[in-house]
């Protein structure tokens, strides 16, 4: 036995083997437990900046990309006003209000140009096909404001003769005019034939169906008053 040994028995300490292993075990869990510690230590501060780190970079991240993406949104939105879409959208409905109204007028002018002569004299009423002239087309505007009532003379027995309240243009001609003949004279007058005369007219139209005696009757020999429409 040795001293050690002795000591220990007299001390009534443990073997030095199991003072040994004993300070082994205490050194290992010493050092076990240090290092559990250590490492939950740094697990859980790795973890908590880990996690505070990345609620920090998705938070920044997320709070600047999303005040990015609305003040780039916002801008997009302002460009939408200021837009000149808008304004091409009120042009183009412009434009189809010009050419809406540009169709109505030409329309308007068909339905004048394929209008009858009506003239109304002494009871009677005739109508009367339009010649494809200006003249006869300054007459349709000058009716188109509405009818013209004119006092008309006898001239020659073959006419009657009436001033108009206007000049219209002149397409004379060397002609001989037909009973039921509507002339234009010198731009300022115009006549109902109900006879034959020649010189250089402007002819503006003919009466429909009606016979020299018929006018002749209606007419009669003096000064009548006569109406002019479109219809």
């Amino acid at each position: 036995m040795t001293i050690l040994a002795l000591c220990a028995m007299i001390l009534g300490c443990a073997p030095a083997d199991d003072l040994a292993q004993e300070t082994g075990t205490e050194q290992g869990t010493g050092s076990t437990g240090q290092e559990t510690e250590n490492g939950q230590g740094g697990s859980s501060e790795g973890g908590s900046e880990s996690e505070g780190s990345g609620s920090e970079g998705e938070s920044g991240s997320g709070s600047e990309g999303g005040s990015t993406d609305q003040g780039s949104g916002s801008e997009e939105g302002s460009g939408s006003e200021d837009g000149s879409g808008s304004e091409g959208g009120s042009g183009s409905e412009d434009g189809s209000g010009s050419e809406g109204e540009s169709g109505s007028g030409e329309d308007e002018n068909q339905n004048i140009q394929n209008m009858k002569l009506h003239i109304s004299v002494n009871g009677a009423e005739w109508t009367a096909t339009l010649e494809d002239n200006s003249s006869a087309d300054a007459l349709r505007e000058l009716l188109a404001d509405g009818a013209l009532t004119i006092n008309m003379t006898d001239y020659g027995d073959f006419e009657k003769v009436g001033s108009l309240p206007q000049s219209l243009p002149r397409n004379d001609e060397y002609i001989t005019t037909k009973p039921g003949d509507i002339i234009l004279y010198q731009g300022n007058q115009i006549t109902i034939y109900y006879d034959t005369n020649s010189w250089n007219f402007t002819l503006l139209g003919h009466i429909d169906g009606v016979s020299q005696a018929e006018m002749i009757s209606v007419l009669g020999d003096g000064s009548v008053t006569v109406t002019f429409s479109l219809g």
